[in-house]
């Protein structure tokens, strides 16, 4: 999108109901399998449980004109984990269709990133199907490829340290 309007990168403890609802209503959109109505999930109770800003997760909001156009969190866990990792994950990684190639994900992921670091860890890890190439272009590494059914997810990871 160029020429796009600048967005911010908020904590989803500092924005409104209705932008929680709007952050819902994304991830909703984005894992029907999960959150929608045959799915295991409730993204309201995993919004309010992200904003409530005291321990992980923590969410954060990308806005564009106080519209919500995308989100992450910081988890301690995430699909793909293993035992011998006990550094945080960036989950949820999503941004509006009509949004994306704007820099809006690698500002989430830049967040999630800063958070992470200002915990006190010095590693991130994540488990992505489609963001590898973004995650790639911000530093992460390829660890390994978990198969689910007919899908293939790589798990990356970040080195803090250096920040």
């Amino acid at each position: 999108m160029t020429g796009a309007a600048p967005f911010d990168i908020v904590a989803l403890q500092d924005i409104g109901a209705a932008q929680r609802v709007a952050v819902a209503n994304l991830m909703i959109a984005g894992w029907p399998d999960h959150y929608g109505p045959k799915g295991a999930g409730d993204a309201l109770v995993d919004v309010a449980t992200r904003a409530d800003g005291q321990d992980l997760p923590l969410g954060l909001a990308a806005l564009r004109r106080g519209q919500v156009i995308g989100t992450a969190a910081l988890a301690r866990t995430s699909f793909g984990a293993q035992p011998q990792q006990t550094d945080p994950w960036l989950i949820g990684l999503i941004v509006y269709p009509e949004h994306r190639k704007a820099g809006i994900g690698t500002g989430l992921v830049t967040g999630i990133e800063a958070l992470a670091y200002e915990r006190g860890f010095q590693r991130l890890y994540t488990t992505t199907r489609t963001a590898g190439g973004l995650m790639k272009q911000a530093g992460w590494m390829d660890q390994r490829h978990v198969p689910d059914g007919a899908k293939t997810w790589q798990v990356m990871a970040r080195d803090l340290s250096a920040r």
